[in-house]
């Protein structure tokens, strides 16, 4: 069928389209594509239009066919809108135990165009020579109230900023950073504007129908705006006067984050140090971290930093770990390539995780029973704070942990946790009713009274223990490792 297929196409005098529709048709390989010009994602709103697109494509034709044809579009719908066809279809009604997307109102005509009439959502179809492309789903939304780009033509000179902005307006709830794309029309380098991106330590983001530009170089440039894929719209900035020459001869202005500088012992923290001027070129920079406790951190940004949401060389980041709790001096000096340096300082507090902790009575018990006859354990909770990374899982005093050389034991005061085999002198459940696991542990109370952790009256039990997660501390690799250290305090009654 193949072969006979290539040698029509060869000698006969059909159309070479005709022969290329035939040939896609019976070529597993031949694939139909459709597309539109989405702008930003597959939506339109109700009332506009947009135009489909579809195409072949063979990849490998038969016989010898193979090699004028290999990869090579064979035709489109814009050139030949005969030999396609357009559909949509919808999706399933909305019922009681299913709830799909709302079905849109639209209309497609024969070449393509797609008329979009209600919000919801539809899927267009496209065919031809035998052959289905893959369904595009199309998301109506409300109609278009307003569009404009403000300013549209403006003339500024060199330096000075421009906001350009959208007023993009739906009938109806929308979403903007779904529905709305700015587009700078290519120019020949170097660039005439510079985009003002928003500082990173801001963690509102910026309207996207917000377009701030600095001008840097004179001449003419243009910025293009879609919204809901079928409206466009373009602003022209012209811009006058030369280029202003900065003042480099100034030292780097840093700046340090995070602002909370409170960590927990053994837990690595990141800083960032940003060169705010990094723009004016005097990188690379040279910088040092000294952390306090007597470790510094020395490179240049050109290994350590990373490029910017500013576009340019500018930030540098440190990883440490503090092994003791304590209060550390950090300093931090950058260096530009000019011998230019600044130093700011601040100080981290490192501190032990301390749990909250609760006794657990038994059933129309008030306070803890010395006797040992009833309840020969007194069960206590460790309290989960996930907002404070308290998580009682993680504490070591598992079986297979405690018979580890070099793990330190969990303590309640001087009697140390002696877990069974099985598992069930630990337990995980909430105790407090705020939806998080908490730990409870079972221990034996004529132990806690021969180590002097249990009598009669006020009781306060000191918990110390660690977090089951080794840690090498760097210059001093041992077997033990460095396990995070925890500590609890709980305070309870004790009667005959």
């Amino acid at each position: 069928m193949r072969l006979a297929l290539s040698l029509t196409c060869l000698i006969s005098t059909v159309a070479l389209g005709g022969c290329r529709e035939m040939i896609a048709r019976f070529v597993p390989q031949a694939r139909i594509r459709a597309t539109a010009s989405f702008c930003p994602n597959t939506v339109v709103a109700a009332g506009d239009s947009l135009q489909f697109r579809a195409n072949f494509m063979i990849k490998n034709a038969p016989g010898g066919m193979q090699g004028p044809y290999d990869n090579v579009l064979l035709y489109r719908s814009e050139e030949r809108p005969h030999a396609f066809q357009w559909r949509l279809s919808y999706p399933k009604p909305r019922t009681a135990t299913s709830q799909p997307d709302a079905v849109g109102k639209a209309v497609i005509t024969r070449t393509g165009l797609l008329i979009a009439q209600d919000t919801g959502v539809v899927f267009v179809h496209a065919s031809g020579a035998g052959k289905d492309a893959d369904p595009i789903t199309m998301r109506i939304i409300p109609a278009v109230a307003r569009f404009q780009l403000l300013p549209r033509d403006t003339s500024v000179r060199v330096g000075d900023t421009v906001f350009l902005r959208a007023d993009a307006e739906l009938a109806g709830p929308f979403r903007p950073y779904y529905t709305f794309l700015w587009m700078e029309v290519p120019t020949p380098p170097p660039k005439l504007v510079e985009r003002v991106e928003q500082d990173p330590d801001i963690r509102t983001e910026r309207d996207v129908r917000e377009y701030p530009v600095v001008a840097v170089r004179p001449g003419t440039v243009r910025v293009a705006a879609c919204f809901a894929s079928a409206r466009r719209d373009t602003a022209t900035i012209r811009i006058s006067g030369e280029p202003r020459v900065a003042n480099r001869d100034v030292p780097p202005s840093l700046r340090f984050k995070p602002a909370d500088t409170s960590v927990y012992v053994g837990d690595e923290f990141h800083a960032r140090i940003r060169v705010l001027n990094a723009n004016l070129e005097n990188g690379p920079y040279r910088w040092q971290t000294a952390t306090g406790d007597g470790t510094v951190y020395s490179d240049t940004s050109k290994v350590t930093a990373v490029t910017s949401a500013f576009g340019f060389e500018g930030d540098a980041f440190v990883y440490h770990r503090y092994f003791a709790a304590g209060r550390y001096p950090v300093e931090i000096t950058v260096t530009d390539a000019a011998g230019r340096h600044t130093t700011i300082r601040t100080t981290y507090t490192a501190s032990v995780r301390e749990f909250d902790m609760v006794v657990l009575l038994p059933d129309r018990q008030r306070q803890v029973r010395l006797s040992v006859d009833e309840e020969p354990d007194i069960a206590i909770a460790f309290i989960a704070n996930p907002a404070r990374g308290l998580y009682p899982q993680q504490i070591a005093g598992a079986f297979v942990l405690t018979r580890m050389a070099g793990v330190p034991p969990l303590l309640f005061g001087h009697t140390a946790f002696d877990p069974e085999l099985d598992g069930r002198r630990r337990l995980r459940r909430d105790v407090n009713g705020d939806g998080e696991l908490d730990e409870v542990f079972y221990l034996d109370k004529a132990t806690l009274r021969r180590n002097g952790d249990l009598r009669l009256g006020r009781n306060r039990l000191v918990v110390s223990g660690v977090f089951a997660q080794r840690i090498s501390r760097p210059g001093r690799e041992s077997a033990a490792g460095f396990w995070p250290p925890i500590r609890g305090l709980v305070e309870f009654d004790v009667v005959r």
